[in-house]
């Protein structure tokens, strides 16, 4: 068991040295895969020189690093046979050469011999593909030429029976290009041979044959179908180059005029169309019509009017939504029909108002003329008035019509006549246009002035201001204007010896009578004025009223005391006999009030009295009686105050003081003297008051009132003499004669525009000249329409008194006074830079309002390389331009075209306008990406973190927009392991570690990357680049036991071979160069056998007494001694423990006992 548990021991190390190295083998055997168990390999005894007999004994084994023993020995002939069937692509995968390593271990002495088996290749696989159908989607407009990579097959054989070659069914466009990557390995890309046309052929299918090389041959398929992507390499068609619809007049907004049809073989966008009208078009059609973008239905859009234009030219463009569009063209004429839409229009070409009321029946007041821009029938009018007015209407001749009195007019009456004049075609429904004339009646001066009242009466009261308004007179006048307007005036006359104008004034404008002084009651009681309103007409007319005024009284005057007057300028006295009894009428008070009525009423009181009780005054005589008798105790004096006052509002009052003188006798004498004087005196007061109507005591030309009425005096007199002015002013003016009127004529214009506003001058009755009244305004003002070369001017001309009427036509001859001018002044395009030569471009054209030879005849454009126009003639004689490429545009030479196109006319001397056409140059997808180099080689160092940054490609294209955007890809020259090992981002083109980089595994990785733009028809570029590992000092100095011969005799013979160790470094260079040592006090020594081989020898005598075992420890290091391994084995007498070290930065330990 022991000997069982040592020899597994051993087994299980020499199958791991087989693992980890490779040496040179000292026997060579080849042998196909797949041989079944027993084939021979080779008599290994007889090739190593051993001894048949003695295999068993020395214990001859092979020891295999493989996980199945493939191969054994038979001890009794030494021969080397197959165990178990080999698989080649199994133990070898694709190695282009593939080795079984054994070692042959003999003890007894130690002996150790490598032997390589090489496994040849058969031809047992065939080639396969990942997946049995393949799916291509290629654009039609792809160039022949074009490479297109394909999947690879697998074949897992190699050398001679690998893949070998493509084979491809037969088709007529697609060839197959095979290519040989670094590894050796085929691949294959598909190369267009001859253009696709999707509308020919969608789909193409073809049977892709994978071939080793093998004997027999074996193959595999794959089935590819290639998808045919449309290109847009077809225009749109229309059904018809011209279309003809008709379309009656006034069709409402939304009609449907006509559905156009345009059809595109292609598909998808390409084959979506789009309508628009050309450039062609003029803006009046586009204002009418509009065209659905996506069904190509034309529909009304404005009002359409029959009598404007009767036909309707439309150009309309279909164009796909694909890359590089074309527009084609076709023409749409619309025939308008005509309706009876149009209402007669009336005209008043001439209109004499207003009109004298004196007018006799017959006049001619207006000159109407009637049209309906119909035609047939729906033109034919007839017109109407209404019968209860006093006019009628005549018909002069066709569409002419006389407004005459059909009796007298009465401005007075009716001063105005709003005449309905109806004209109505005889359309069905037929229309009618309805016209009010208002025909005003002039007045003449037929109708005096008239008072509202027959007469006046007016109050004034005294004391009035002066200037103050007393009253107003109103006159009125039926008649109108200057024969209504009204002047009044007072008619000369006296009061009381004075002018009646130094009392009143009156307002010559609106009849306002003012007092020029101030009136006194109790002087001027009432006078009389008359008053005249006369009309400004001529001649004037007038009547007049008279106005009584009346002067109403106020209490401005205080009682007068008329008696007992004062003697010598002291008081009254009266003497008084003491003897009377009472009642005795002692005095009498005599007072007088100049006013009237209440104002003139007196009354008397007793105010003071030296006896109250002794007198009494009589309320309304004023008499003073006695009330009792004299008492002897009485005064002789009595004094009395008595207060006279009237009776108005407010009341003004007097007072007289009397002295009462008590005698015993009055003497008789006195006493009548007294009576008589009194009554005298009260006689000739009454008399004067009763004549003169003033106080006594009233200063009639007192300071004031002299003033007032000088001032009012002053105010009349200015006031008369401006009214004066004013008259004669009036009069002087021009007076309209009675004769009989100028005839007036004149011409007017069918059209009713203001150009043809003319007038005839009449010098005599036979001869006139015509002249226009506006010179500034052209032919294309009087006939905008371009349908015809003549334009005339139909006048009317009209002659009253008695009313005539001529036709007239002017014919206006056009000049070359317009220009041709753009509707533009500058004109975008863009264009593909696909295009082909000779595609057309509809350009707007230009417009000329002039005609004939003066309008446009041709178009120039400006030196180009790359465009030229061609000119048609449209139906109306127009001239349309199209722009025509000539040759083909190149975006990267020249992004934008500025060219400039001339319209010139025909005129002498020719006049032109320009426009500017920018033509912006559409990229399309012709230039492929370019990379910066065409091969790239870069150094990585070996374990270079993941992610690390390798290199980053870069790659440009031409193009622009997504034409020029670039995606970055590993073609298939790429190996999978490559692809494996890195990463390749396909926006940025930064490559960068994905996996593990170890130089031992691959030295050198070689990729072809490809940088392909987004364009629709995409365009790719390649480069190759190059990594180059740079190996790293990463690998551990191997060592391994091949063979231990123990334990050891001490009497062993010095160089005695105790066991044989092999070193290795995976490293190249220094890194994989190793030395190998032994500790020196050991009686022990290495010795290299062959490269990489050690023999551990006995350098010493050994004596067991002494040192029973040894701990030996082999050190191996490589050439940087940054890393190193340690080994170490022990010996004892019957126990030998063998210890081997291997000291890495990850501190691995192998450790073998040997029991013996």
């Amino acid at each position: 068991s022991i000997n069982c548990l040592v020899y597994f021991r051993v087994v299980c190390l020499l199958l791991c040295a087989c693992a980890l190295d490779q040496v040179l083998a000292q026997i060579r055997y080849s042998v196909p895969e797949e041989l079944e168990h027993g084939a021979f390999v080779g008599n290994i005894a007889e090739d190593l020189g051993l001894d048949v007999a003695k295999l068993s004994s020395r214990r001859f084994r092979i020891v295999s690093g493989a996980r199945k023993q493939y191969l054994e020995v038979n001890l009794e002939n030494g021969i080397l046979f197959v165990n178990e069937k080999i698989d080649r692509e199994e133990l070898c995968e694709q190695s282009l050469v593939c080795f079984l390593h054994l070692q042959v271990v003999i003890e007894n002495p130690l002996e150790l011999y490598r032997v390589e088996v090489e496994i040849l290749d058969v031809n047992d696989n065939a080639p396969s593909f990942p997946w049995s159908e393949f799916n291509l989607e290629i654009t039609e407009s792809a160039a022949p030429g074009s490479r297109f990579p394909l999947e690879s097959a697998q074949d897992l054989d190699v050398g001679s029976n690998s893949l070998r070659s493509y084979l491809l069914s037969a088709n007529q466009h697609f060839v197959l290009d095979i290519q040989t990557r670094n590894d050796g390995s085929k691949f294959a890309e598909l190369v267009l041979q001859s253009p696709l046309d999707r509308e020919q052929q969608k789909t193409h299918e073809m049977v892709l044959t994978a071939v080793d090389g093998g004997s027999p041959l074996r193959s595999g398929t794959a089935q590819i179908t290639v998808t045919v992507l449309d290109a847009n390499d077809n225009v749109p068609v229309f059904d018809r180059s011209v279309y003809r619809v008709s379309l009656v007049e006034n069709a409402p907004r939304g009609t449907l005029v006509l559905k156009l049809n345009a059809t595109d073989l292609d598909e998808g966008a390409n084959g979506e169309i789009t309508y628009s009208f050309s450039g062609h078009a003029p803006p009046k059609v586009r204002e009418l019509f509009s065209v659905d973008s996506h069904s190509g239905e034309i529909r009304v859009k404005g009002i359409v009017d029959y009598e404007r234009a009767s036909v309707y030219e439309l150009y309309v463009q279909a164009k796909d939504k694909g890359p590089s569009a074309v527009a084609v063209h076709c023409k749409v004429l619309v025939d308008i029909l005509d309706v009876n839409d149009n209402a007669p229009e009336v005209i008043l070409t001439s209109v004499s108002t207003p009109v004298q009321e004196d007018a006799p029946p017959g006049t001619v007041i207006a000159v109407i003329s009637v049209m309906d821009r119909d035609s047939g029938e729906n033109g034919a009018v007839d017109c109407q008035i209404p019968g209860n007015v006093p006019f009628q209407l005549h018909s002069s001749f066709k569409n002419y019509y006389t407004l005459v009195t059909s009796e007298f007019l009465d401005r007075e009456s009716v001063s105005e006549y709003n005449i309905s004049l109806t004209a109505r075609d005889l359309g069905s429904p037929p229309l009618s246009t309805r016209k009010t004339i208002l025909v005003q009646v002039s007045d003449i001066n037929d109708n005096p002035p008239r008072f509202i009242q027959p007469s006046y009466t007016v109050y004034v009261t005294e004391n009035n201001a002066p200037g103050a308004s007393i009253c107003s007179v109103t006159a009125f006048d039926p008649d109108s204007n200057q024969n209504a307007y009204l002047s009044y005036s007072i008619f000369d006359g006296q009061i009381q010896g004075m002018p009646v104008s130094t009392y009143v004034s009156i307002n010559s404008d609106n009849g306002n009578t003012y007092a020029l002084r101030s009136f006194d009651y109790e002087q001027l009681r009432n006078f009389q004025i008359r008053v005249q309103a006369q009309d400004a007409g001529f001649p004037p007319l007038s009547s007049n009223v008279t106005v009584n005024v009346f002067v109403l009284d106020q209490n401005d005057n205080a009682p007068v005391i008329l008696s007992p007057l004062p003697r010598n300028g002291s008081v009254a006295t009266e003497m008084v006999p003491r003897s009377v009894d009472a009642g005795y009428l002692v005095a009498k008070i005599t007072a007088l009030d100049a006013d009237a009525g209440q104002n003139s009423r007196l009354s008397y009181q007793m105010l003071q009295a030296t006896d109250p009780g002794l007198f009494s005054v009589a309320l309304y005589t004023g008499e003073i009686r006695t009330i009792r008798r004299f008492l002897d105790k009485d005064a002789i004096r009595q004094r009395l105050v008595i207060l006279v006052k009237d009776n108005g509002q407010p009341p003004l009052s007097t007072t007289v003081s009397i002295i009462l003188s008590v005698v015993d006798s009055v003497p008789e004498s006195l006493s009548d003297f007294v009576t008589i004087k009194l009554s005298t005196v009260e006689t000739a007061l009454k008399t004067y008051a009763d004549m003169t109507e003033v106080p006594l005591g009233y200063d009639i030309f007192s300071d004031l009132n002299l003033y007032l009425v000088i001032g009012l005096g002053s105010v009349s007199f200015l006031l008369l003499i401006t009214i004066l002015v004013t008259i004669v002013l009036k009069c002087q003016k021009t007076k309209p004669s009675k004769a009989a009127p100028p005839c007036r004529n004149s011409v007017i214009s069918e059209r009713n525009s203001t150009i043809a506003d003319s007038t005839l001058v009449s010098n005599d009755a036979y001869w006139y000249s015509l002249f226009l009244a506006e010179t500034r305004k052209g032919k294309e003002y009087l006939c905008p329409s371009k349908t015809t070369n003549s334009c005339f001017l139909k006048l009317d001309a009209t002659i009253e008194n008695p009313i005539r009427m001529f036709n007239i036509e002017l014919e206006i001859l056009d000049i070359n006074d317009n220009a041709p001018h753009f509707r533009r002044d500058v004109m975008h395009l863009d264009i593909s830079e696909s295009t082909p030569a000779g595609e057309r471009f509809s350009l707007n054209n230009a417009v000329d309002s002039d005609i004939g030879s003066n309008s446009i005849k041709t178009y120039y454009l400006g030196e180009s390389d790359h465009f030229t126009i061609e000119i048609q003639s449209g139906r109306d004689g127009s001239k349309l331009a199209d722009l025509v490429l000539k040759k083909a545009l190149d975006r990267e030479e020249q992004a934008v075209h500025n060219l400039i196109l001339t319209a010139v006319d025909g005129g002498v001397p020719s006049r032109s306008g320009t426009a500017n056409i920018i033509v912006q140059v559409l990229d399309t997808n012709d230039n492929a990406p370019q990379f910066d180099k065409d091969s790239y080689t870069v150094h990585l160092n070996e374990n270079s973190p993941v992610g690390s940054l390798v290199v980053k490609l870069n790659a440009t294209d031409l193009d622009e927009g997504s034409n020029s955007e670039i995606t970055y890809t590993f073609s298939l020259y790429t190996s999978e392991k490559t692809q494996e090992t890195f990463n390749l981002n396909s926006e940025t083109g930064e490559i960068r570690v994905k996996d593990i980089i170890n130089y031992e595994d691959f030295k050198i990785y070689d990729m072809e990357i490809i940088a392909t733009d987004k364009g629709s028809n995409s365009l790719s570029g390649k480069c190759k680049l190059t990594i180059l590992i740079t190996d790293m000092n990463d690998n551990h100095p191997l060592i391994s036991i091949k063979s231990f011969s123990g334990p050891v005799k001490e009497d062993v013979p010095v160089n005695t071979i105790i066991a044989v160790v092999s070193v290795s470094d995976k490293d190249s260079g220094e890194n994989g160069q190793v030395d190998i040592h032994i500790s020196v006090d050991l009686p022990f020594a290495l010795k290299e056998s062959s490269d990489n081989y050690y023999e551990l020898l006995v350098s010493e005598p050994l004596d067991r007494e002494k040192v029973p075992e040894y701990d030996i420890t082999i050190t191996v290091t490589d050439r940087d001694q940054r890393l190193s391994c340690f080994y170490s084995t022990g010996e004892i007498t019957f126990i030998v423990y063998i210890l081997i070290i291997i000291f890495c930065p990850c501190i691995m330990t192998y450790e073998a006992h040997i029991l013996r």
